[in-house]
């Protein structure tokens, strides 16, 4: 099933006027609360209705080490997460704080795993094309390396692979300087990262590594 396009870029068009609006709105939550329902969004239309399931945003999970709030969760009632994405966004001083997101990232995989090994965890990126919007200080940011720190974090396919891996991970390039704000096709260069497949990839690899739970529209 093709991502709904329409939907995510008006998503993103509200991105748009919610941070030029609000300047604090990326710190607020705001701003990357309107992905959130639009990957809640994508979810529902592959989820099947079901009593044993609970389709749960800003959902309370504790993982191996410490309690995480996770974006958007599939919940097994009685048993715990199935499906988590969490996302994030990185508008400003993109290559130099770069390093320490990329740490917190593995780290929220790795506590996650550790706990619910057969999760299927999936981590949705937004970056702007340019930093050129707002108040923030023009800046382009290094895709190319980006994109190489995050396919070694992607495509965790068993359940007893590395647990600092997500099973999925989209990056979404975002030119917010158009009007409405248009996905940049260029970035990411790897299909893997592309959003285009993103949802279904986790349905799909929740289908594969826990084949008895039909949980498919």
């Amino acid at each position: 099933m093709p991502i709904d396009k329409k939907k995510l870029l008006n998503t993103l068009k509200e991105m748009k006027q919610e941070y030029i609006s609000n300047t604090g709105a990326v710190r607020s939550s705001k701003f990357i609360n309107k992905l959130h329902d639009y990957s809640e969004y994508e979810l529902e239309l592959r989820i099947k209705k079901s009593t044993k399931l609970e389709l749960k945003p800003e959902a309370q999970i504790y993982g191996s080490h410490k309690a995480k709030k996770v974006d958007v969760t599939l919940l097994l009632k009685d048993n715990g997460p199935i499906v988590a994405i969490s996302l994030k966004s990185q508008m400003s001083s993109i290559a130099k704080n770069f390093g320490d997101r990329y740490e917190a990232l593995i780290g929220d995989a790795t506590g996650l795993h550790e706990k619910f090994p057969f999760l299927v965890f999936g981590m949705l990126y937004l970056l702007p094309f340019n930093t050129n919007l707002g108040p923030a200080i023009d800046e382009t940011p290094p895709f190319e390396k980006i994109e190489r720190n995050l396919i070694t974090i992607t495509n965790r396919k068993d359940f007893d692979d590395r647990s600092s891996k997500y099973e999925h991970f989209a990056l979404l390039v975002v030119d917010f300087e158009k009007d409405p704000p248009q996905i940049v096709s260029e970035y990411p260069k790897n299909k893997d990262l592309k959003i285009d497949n993103f949802f279904d990839n986790l349905i799909d690899t929740f289908e594969k590594r826990t084949p008895e739970l039909d949980i498919r529209k």
